[in-house]
């Protein structure tokens, strides 16, 4: 058996050195990593990431568990989610000057006194290393991947006639980081594993195998524990001083778990028995052994990943290293195979990034290689959280919005708070910047941390996970309440201005223009929040009062308005300049993700969102450009949308295919992945519109898999540009309107019973 077992090693092995199939569905290199940001390769399972640099004589391992936060009580005894007390009283006086045009005085004090608390506010931390020496040098043949289908990180290259492999994985089922090292030649490998923490590390404790490892944040003294062994085949294993040795093995699977105290419950967030996860973990491991882990890693991942396949006819040069295929892609932009691939990229990430259990993905995931990261690594609510999670429903992850929504179910209570201090408001208010600690105040400068929109922006996201898989129940007892305690803040933020119409005061387009009142990006979300609250409360036939006065409040909303340049205004009076090419776009909330601008319902709005789009143009920071494409699919443009999703991937993808802002942010790889879907299928107006944005250069290809409002999937095939043919499988049946460019059609759908439809 043994020898059968090296045979295969041999075999898998060699096979690694081919050229890459053409099926092979991920990202290649022939050098290992230099740097974090744009060449390592990333692992996760939702709980703990990590990055895979392929080094050869000394590997670098970064590794990262999500709920590892400086900041909160912890930092700070006195920290109150960064609220001040008593600033409604400033508000109502900030109020009082708009109203009486002293604009100026207004916005100077709202500048002054309408923001938050910085202290203890802390950032997403870097747990550490792990530092695996090999003892090799000179090496020819090498190779590194990131398998997207698999979800394995595979490193591999010849040293003296030996071919050494190494996988890696993150298993989400069983909560490990995996790391297995292969040779060709029994007696081969030998490494020396060290960890290097980037926190305080306070003990290190022997375990049979290898160590525990326990300490604590340097700021708040979160503790933390982190357990990692070694199962060798042949040779000897020695534990000295936190390191572990291993001398003339066949082959080595490395375990590594990580927990902390952290608990996503206000205001201690602590109280996790991470002692027990740790060794839960661990003991299962050994039980379990490696080919059952993998097995269960790859059976858990494909359920989730293997759902869409995106196929689209061109050129695919994948046997070109992924690195050198982006540098040619910006001169040529002619690899279909490239695009296709970024797509995909995207849902590994959400499936690496995003599981039942865990946190929701931050500016970065759950990748992060600081104490100190950029924008802390946290969660912005003004446009990057919202992005990070459009296409888990479109690409049919659903599963992964889960720590979405309890994150934001978790943000009602400290919101209370917030909305009492700065608003003397009933209901729940969040802003820009949110952190795991419940901060739920402005942020510490007005200019780009107020945006008490955030929370009922973040609420949509309740509500769509509702529209995309009609569970009433879950709508009755998780969405809607929600919902309701985020409009229940509007109901008393929302002011009357001089023309009688409702206007938010003060009011701030994000990151960007004056302050003022009635911001058309306020406006709109706004809108949205209280039909979203109408459609909800109807359906389950609840608070006809409320019904009533939502109503009400939407019809005496400040409208859009449509400036001189013939652009949509983004703010009440018409500020706009057509040279202004700022970063956020968020006056076209209404466009994308919201649903009040529609090119069939509201023609002239749509021109003149079209318009004010061409003024921002066709660059912008990675994040922007994802959302610009999304628009421009809105817009039922998608040669404009193809050429902004060409920007993206020749000027804001790095070779590992991270999105920069510059520096990395996840949300433009998932706002990229959920354009193409938005290219191909929208819903959001009620209808099922199949190709609405098809580009020109896409003429023939497949994708399926897709998932529509309603709880349908859809298949759908193309040539020549035109549709060939679609597949819809109802889940829960019903009737819905088709439409396919003019076309419109009319279909009742049995339960799950597929329906192929020609137009």
């Amino acid at each position: 058996m043994k020898q059968l077992l090296l045979i295969l090693s041999i075999f898998y092995a060699a096979a690694a050195f081919a050229e890459p199939a053409k099926n092979f569905d991920g990202s290649w290199y022939d050098k290992p990593a230099k740097g974090w940001e744009r060449e390592a390769l990333p692992i996760g399972n939702g709980y703990m990431g990590a990055m895979i640099f392929g080094k050869v004589g000394t590997e670098v391992i970064q590794f990262n568990e999500k709920t590892l936060w400086d900041g909160g009580k912890g930092m700070w005894a006195d920290y109150q989610g960064g609220n001040y007390q008593g600033r409604a009283k400033y508000l109502k006086e900030v109020q009082s000057l708009f109203k009486a045009g002293k604009d100026q005085q207004a916005s100077k004090l709202a500048s002054k006194k309408l923001v938050g608390n910085q202290r203890a506010y802390g950032a997403y931390q870097n747990f550490g290393s792990l530092i695996i020496k090999t003892g090799h040098d000179q090496v020819t043949d090498y190779r590194r991947s990131l398998d997207f289908k698999k979800a394995e990180a595979l490193v591999s290259y010849k040293d003296d006639n030996v071919i050494f492999t190494r996988t890696h994985f993150a298993s989400y089922p069983d909560r490990l980081l995996v790391h297995r090292f292969e040779a060709s030649q029994n007696a081969s490998i030998n490494l020396d594993i060290d960890f290097k923490s980037a926190q305080q590390l306070t003990k290190t404790k022997t375990i049979a195998g290898g160590f525990s490892y326990e300490g604590n944040v340097h700021g708040n003294k979160m503790k933390w524990q982190m357990r990692l062994i070694a199962v060798n085949n042949g040779g000897s294993r020695e534990l000295v001083n936190g390191r572990i040795i291993i001398i003339g093995a066949d082959s080595v699977v490395l375990y590594q778990v990580a927990a902390t105290e952290y608990k996503q419950s206000y205001p201690e967030y602590k109280g996790t028995d991470y002692l027990a996860i740790t060794e839960k973990a661990i003991t299962k491991a050994v039980e379990k052994g490696y080919d059952n882990i993998r097995e269960t890693h790859r059976t858990d991942h494909q359920t989730l990943y293997n759902r869409v396949k995106l196929n689209i006819t061109g050129k695919d040069n994948f046997t070109t290293p992924t690195n050198e295929r982006i540098q040619n892609y910006k001169e040529s932009r002619d690899d279909r195979g490239l695009e296709i691939l970024l797509f995909n990229f995207g849902r590994y990430m959400m499936i690496a990034s995003s599981r039942p259990g865990s946190l929701p993905a931050n500016l970065q995931g759950v990748w992060n290689n600081s104490n100190n990261p950029q924008w802390t690594s946290d969660y912005h609510a003004n446009i990057n959280l919202q992005m990070n999670y459009w296409m888990a429903e479109t690409t049919n992850l659903a599963e992964t919005v889960t720590p979405l929504i309890e994150f934001i179910d978790s943000l009602r209570e400290p919101g209370r708070v917030t909305a009492k201090e700065y608003y003397d408001a009933e209901g729940w208010v969040a802003h820009t910047m949110i952190n795991t600690f419940g901060f739920t105040a402005p942020g510490w400068k007005f200019n780009w941390g107020y945006a008490p929109n955030a929370a009922a922006w973040l609420s949509r996201h309740t509500w769509e996970h509702y529209n995309f898989g009609r569970d009433t129940t879950y709508l009755q007892n998780t969405a809607y309440p929600i919902l309701k305690e985020a409009v229940l803040f509007w109901e008393q933020y929302l002011t009357v201005d001089d023309d009688g119409t409702l206007v938010s005061s003060p009011s701030f387009s994000p990151e960007h223009g004056p302050i003022t009142v009635g911001s058309t990006m306020d406006q709109q979300v706004a809108y949205d929040i209280l039909s979203i609250c109408i459609e909800a409360a109807e359906i389950l036939e609840v608070d006809a009062d409320k019904v009533t006065l939502w109503r009400n409040m939407r019809s005496r909303l400040s409208p859009l308005k449509i400036g001189k340049h013939g652009q949509l205004q983004e703010w009440k009076e018409d500020l706009d300049d057509p040279q202004d090419t700022h970063r956020h776009v968020n006056h076209l909330y209404g466009l994308h993700p919201g649903r009040q601008i529609t090119p069939r319902g509201t023609p002239e709005l749509t021109e003149a969102a079209k318009v004010s789009l061409k003024f921002r143009g066709d660059s912008g920071t990675g994040w922007s450009l994802a959302w610009k494409i999304n628009f421009w699919a809105r817009l039922l443009d998608g040669n404009r949308a193809h050429t902004l999703f060409g920007n993206l991937l020749s000027k804001r993808v790095l070779p590992n295919l991270f999105d920069t802002h510059p520096p990395f942010q996840i949300d433009g790889n998932f706002g990229a992945t959920n354009a193409v879907a938005e290219m191909l299928l929208q819903s959001h107006t009620g209808s099922i519109e199949f190709l609405p944005a098809l580009p020109d250069v896409w003429s023939e290809g497949e994708i399926t898999g897709l998932r529509a409002r309603g709880n349908i999937v859809v298949d759908l095939k193309w040539q020549k540009n035109k549709l060939v043919s679609a597949t819809l499988n109802a889940l829960d049946g019903g009737d819905f309107k088709l439409i396919y460019k003019n076309k419109n059609k009319l279909i009742s759908l049995k339960a799950n019973t597929p329906k192929i439809v020609h137009f």
